[in-house]
Parts: C-alpha cells; structure tokens; sequence
C-alpha cells in the first residue's frame, strides 16, 4: 500500500509540471486604427496612428497605442524608416523605437518589399517608474507581396518573424542574453480606396507567440484601419 502511495505521489509530482507547460493562452482579438499620412515632397512622409485593441474573443478592452513614423524614401527602390510607438495598456506604459530601411520593387500590378527593422522597447508600471520594468531588443524582418486589382482594390500579404536580442529586468537589472525566434506575425488583408486620400482595409493577423516555452500561445487578429493621406505642396 505505502508503494503504490509513494508511485501516486511522484506520478503526480511529475505530471503536475507537465500539464503547466500545455497552458493555452490563445486568443481572438479586435484592433481598431485610425491613420493621417502627409506626402510631403523630395521623398519625405510622416504619418501618426491610434490603435484600440479588444482582447478575450474581443470583449475586454486592452489599451490605446500611438504610433508616429517618419519615411524618407532614397529612390524608387530603397527607404529609411524611423518609428516611435507609445502604449498605455491597463497599469502598463511602454515605450517603443525602431530604425529601418525598406527595399521595394515592382512588377506592373505586383509589389515586393522587404524591411528588416531593429525595435528597442522600455515597459513599466503606470504607478512606479523603479520596479518592474523589462526591456527588450528585437530585430524583424517583413516579407510583403501586394497585387493591385484595380484603381481602386487591392490585396497584400506579409510574414514578419521577430528575433529577440535580448532582455533587461529590473529591479536587479538582470540581462538575458538570447537571440532566439520569440514570435512570428503573418498577415492578409483587402485594401479600397473610399474617396480621393482615403482608403479602408480589412486585415486579418496571425502570430504564434514563442517568447514562453511553458505556453501555447496563439493570437488571431480582425482588424479594420481608416487611412487619410494629404498632399501638402503637391497638385
């Protein structure tokens, strides 16, 4: 009897573990956007975002992100890109930076671009700016393919994996040295113009998350973005 008590226990002990590591943290979610571009001329654009995200199948409200992003386009081919992203998410503020350059060539209807971006962020407590805080490293690397339909329609797709560099934690400012696939975003979206300068797409994301061996993570985005581009100087 005391046998089979002490094989239950360690049974248990042993399978307790590995049932945690199957956690399932999947999730659908809704992302609201609303975006301003201005074309401006010898090759400059900058444009600012707002972002809603709804969370648990869409029915929690997650936080508010401002994006602001400024394109100087080289040639033809070749573009730099500097973004600065702020994130106000329940008790969390985070702050995002990201350089990148963008090659882009076209094939009559047919576009491919591709954008490696370094991405640093800094995330704290809304309440305490000493405890808590992480911040991470992030090299990403967009793949994206559009087709134009017509004047007005378009399709596009895009894979983007992020690899980790690293990770600073506080309040012992432990470094984390890693350079490792942490989440992977693939994407596929619809694009019309509504009126002259304002278009609306319809997106739909996908992004297994691998930052967290002991989760199964899986989160499937519908997103809709109202996007109004001026031409200040241009006719």
């Amino acid at each position: 009897m005391k046998n089979k008590l002490l094989w239950g226990l360690l049974w248990l002990s042993l399978a307790t573990p590995a049932q945690a590591q199957q956690e399932d943290r999947s999730d659908w979610q809704a992302w609201y956007d609303a975006t301003l571009k201005l074309d401006l001329k010898k090759g400059w654009e900058i444009s600012a975002q707002y972002r809603l995200r709804m969370v648990e199948n869409a029915a929690q409200y997650r936080g508010s992100y401002f994006f602001a992003q400024v394109d100087k386009r080289l040639n033809q081919h070749i573009a730099l890109q500097g973004g600065y992203r702020l994130a106000l998410v329940n008790d969390w503020v985070a702050h995002r930076v990201a350089l990148g350059v963008e090659a882009r060539q076209q094939f009559e209807s047919f576009t491919l671009a591709f954008r490696p971006m370094f991405q640093y962020q800094n995330q704290l407590r809304a309440d305490d700016d000493e405890q808590g805080t992480t911040s991470n490293s992030y090299l990403r690397t967009r793949l994206t393919g559009r087709y134009k339909l017509n004047k007005r329609w378009d399709v596009y797709a895009y894979s983007e994996p992020f690899f980790a560099f690293y990770r600073y934690e506080l309040p012992f400012y432990a470094r984390v040295r890693s350079f490792n696939l942490d989440r992977w975003r693939n994407a596929a979206g619809v694009r019309w113009q509504l009126t002259k300068g304002t278009r609306a797409s319809l997106y739909y994301l996908w992004f297994p998350d691998y930052g967290d061996p002991s989760l199964t993570r899986q989160i499937h985005v519908l997103g809709l973005d109202l996007d109004f581009t001026l031409k200040p100087g241009k006719k």
